[in-house]
């Protein structure tokens, strides 16, 4: 399982503990770690972008009182619901 990500000195990003490294490219996004918006009437997270990843990561976006909207990816331009 990969536990996090290291930007390489030619500017590539290796996944750490995977075999893996790639360029980033424009409207790319990638989110390792804990993202905690949680709260008494939740929260947003939106993570869009033409590419989107999400490796070993933790969203809490969780409410008492419900409010909760946790967004992953994209729709061309926006038109999606």
């Amino acid at each position: 399982m990969a536990t996090g990500l290291t930007v390489q000195n030619d500017g590539a990003i290796a996944i750490n503990d995977a075999e893996i490294s790639f360029i980033p490219e424009a409207a790319m996004t990638i989110s390792t770690g804990q993202i905690d918006v949680a709260g008494y009437t939740g929260g947003t997270v939106n993570l869009t972008g033409s590419k989107v990843g999400v490796l070993s990561g933790v969203i809490d976006a969780s409410g008492i009182d419900g409010g909760v909207s946790v967004r992953v990816g994209g729709d061309f331009q926006g038109g999606g619901s």
